[in-house]
């Protein structure tokens, strides 16, 4: 075959072309690929793993406006903006459980499993053993410091909880990690800090003064910078604060007036229902992060914080007043000063920090507030509905020789006399089916099923008994349980968060700092996930009993 000349050498400068291409293009690819391995094999300096207890998901979503910018004209970060729009954030990610709620949601968050895998189905359960209630952290081997404390569980500790935490994982890697965990709510410290955090610390309302046990304090005494905080809180006890919407325009609050405005004592109760709640967490936390000199080591550290004002506020409120907007906004310039001091303090700054934040359950509206929406809503006595059951019980089986059929129930969960079925010749299975139908002839009640149903796979299908399952823990949550109709709120709160419906199970979830792709993501997220993804990203096994997925598209790897 003749070749045309020009034709040839227009080939020959086209392969000449194309081969350079493939070459630089293969250049480039080595080098994308020896990036990502290195950026694979560095960990981030400090884990700061920020819950939010009782935080909607909506509450960013409508407030955002409002929030401090990501970073201001100094670049100093802000609060909530800098994760929302510098970081991966989830608008939607879920807990996906039957009842959501504190000791659970910390479980969950720490450990990647479902409350059915970590032993935590419930703040408090009935133990059949002891003949006596059980709390979530209950762990008599090591008793409190710093306060003696009162009931018949005064010791702390994670017995209850089954396998390891993130926290765990990053000590059994080495040891070399200081792991920290704080909250004003004992179970949500020990629950996040599990069993090898260096300290665990959370709040006695008695004495106003930080507290821990003697599984993190092991010589009976607290750490030094601890009694720092405590001597501090000493020095201003019986100053009285004074909390108003002054700077907040409330203008997404429509449940009662657009305006308040508080006064109470430093040391009462009512310091830990606003702002001066999260001043004195925020305070500790800072203070931890010096005396630790946490993210300034060879090892991956953790500072593991969760603020529990809004809980504690909202049960009392509900999501839609002022003072909840008021709130969120106070904790957003708390955020931005704790992410400044860990920008200032840690080596390369934010970037080689990661920061995760979510909550650990949501809140129903008040039934006030949705009554006067047209909405349907109702207040359900638990106390009652427990005793007209046990009534009707009785008067089909007779009176049980040693108390009553009921002996315990607490969230709707109900728990049964067994050795009261023995005696009056009943099968167990049998007790738990008549106890379903009487809680079922409440109007208010929208299902129940027992130990019974779950054993033997009589469940109903799809969302029910998905969530169920990942909740139900045998021995621990009741012979028998019921799920209320949406919008129907304990009669004991104002409102409160034990379903697992969608303003009780949805939270906002982000990421942000190293190996993170800023963004917002709509693809499914849960709680059981931010574990494993931590684990991912410090190059350390997952928790012993995840069950999560690493969140892959949020990460640059």
């Amino acid at each position: 075959m003749k070749i045309h000349p020009k034709k040839h050498q227009r080939t020959s400068f086209f392969t000449f072309g194309l081969l350079l291409f493939l070459a630089v293009l293969s250049s480039i690819s080595c080098t994308k690929t020896e990036t990502n391995e290195d950026s694979f094999l560095s960990s981030p300096r400090l884990i700061v793993l920020l819950v939010v207890d009782q935080f909607r998901a909506d509450y960013l979503l409508r407030y955002r406006e409002h929030f401090l910018p990501a970073r201001s004209l100094d670049g100093k970060p802000g609060g909530f903006r800098y994760l929302m729009e510098q970081g991966a954030y989830y608008p939607f990610a879920r807990h996906d459980v039957m009842q959501a709620m504190t000791g659970p949601g910390h479980a969950t968050l720490a450990s990647g499993a479902y409350p059915y895998r970590s032993g935590i189905p419930l703040n408090k359960w009935y133990d059949a053993e002891n003949r006596s209630p059980m709390y979530a952290v209950g762990d008599e081997r090591f008793s409190l410091v710093g306060t003696t404390g009162e009931g018949p569980n005064v010791g702390t500790g994670p017995l209850n909880l089954l396998g390891s935490t993130i926290g765990d994982e990053l000590k059994n890697a080495g040891g070399k990690s200081r792991v920290v965990s704080i909250s004003i709510k004992d179970r949500a410290a020990i629950l996040m800090g599990g069993t090898r955090a260096d300290a665990a610390i959370w709040f006695d309302k008695k004495t106003f003064h930080w507290v821990s046990s003697r599984l993190y304090c092991p010589e009976g005494a607290l750490p030094s910078w601890v009694a720092r905080q405590n001597a501090d809180l000493d020095k201003h006890r019986g100053e009285t604060h004074h909390w108003s919407n002054e700077s907040v325009l409330c203008e997404y609050s429509d449940d009662g007036t657009a305006s308040f405005s508080k006064t109470y004592k430093s040391n009462g109760k009512e310091a830990l229902f606003g702002p001066a709640g999260n001043e004195l967490t925020q305070k500790a936390a800072l203070e931890a992060l010096k005396s630790y000199e946490l993210g300034n080591r060879e090892a991956t550290d953790l500072l593991a914080v969760s603020f529990s004002v809004h809980d504690y506020l909202g049960h009392d409120i509900g999501p839609n007043r002022c003072e909840m907007e008021a709130l969120t906004f106070h904790l957003d310039v708390m955020l931005s000063e704790l992410f400044t001091e860990i920008d200032r303090s840690v080596p390369g700054g934010l970037d080689n920090v990661l920061v995760v934040l979510t909550g650990d359950h949501g809140v129903a509206p008040t039934p006030k507030y949705l009554k006067s929406k047209g909405f349907e809503a109702a207040v359900l006595d638990e106390k009652k509905l427990q005793q007209d059951a046990e009534n009707s019980l009785q008067t089909l089986h007779g009176i049980p020789e040693n108390g009553e059929w009921i002996v315990y129930s607490k969230d709707f969960n109900f728990f049964l006399n067994k050795e009261a079925t023995i005696s009056k010749g009943i099968s167990i299975e049998d007790l738990e089916n008549d106890l379903k139908r009487i809680l079922l002839r409440n109007k208010n009640v929208l299902f129940a099923f027992s130990a019974s149903d779950v054993l033997k796979n009589r469940l109903p299908s799809l969302m029910w008994e998905r969530q169920i399952r990942h909740s139900y823990f045998p021995g621990r949550s009741g012979d028998v349980v019921a799920i209320p109709k949406p919008y129907v709120i304990d009669e004991a709160y104002e409102t409160t968060h034990i379903t697992g419906y969608t303003y009780d199970a949805t939270v906002p979830l982000m990421f942000a700092g190293q190996g993170i792709r800023p963004g917002v993501y709509s693809t499914p997220a849960e709680a059981v996930d931010i574990a494993p993804t931590i684990a991912f990203l410090t190059r350390v096994l997952p928790p012993t009993l995840n069950e999560g997925r690493v969140l892959s598209e949020i990460l640059t790897q």
